[in-house]
């Protein structure tokens, strides 16, 4: 079985977040700590990263985790009541949004 993608995320070391829901959803991070850039990108495609000095923390999820651990990182994309995109961990999935 192939491992697939559930998960793409990082932490930095100024323990920002940094996830990458779609393909081409780059996102990047000025660090207060090590004052470098962080980015992620690829969504559940591939993984992309840049290298630093000050390295980041992995913590991306794939398809053989346990159920547990995929229900909190699996997102939905959906809209708000503004038109703002937003993205729903399953784990809070409701049949209200």
């Amino acid at each position: 079985m192939n491992r697939k993608i559930i998960c793409n995320k990082i932490q930095t070391p100024d323990n920002t977040i940094l996830i990458s829901y779609s393909v081409h959803d780059y996102k990047e991070h000025k660090d207060k700590v090590s004052n470098e850039i962080y980015m992620v990108d690829g969504g559940n495609d591939y993984l992309r990263r840049n290298i630093n000095k000050v390295p980041y923390e992995e913590l991306s999820v794939y398809s053989d985790e346990s159920f547990e651990v995929i229900r909190e990182n699996y997102h939905r994309g959906t809209w708000d009541k503004e038109g703002n995109r937003i993205w729903i961990p399953m784990c809070k999935m409701s049949n209200n949004i």
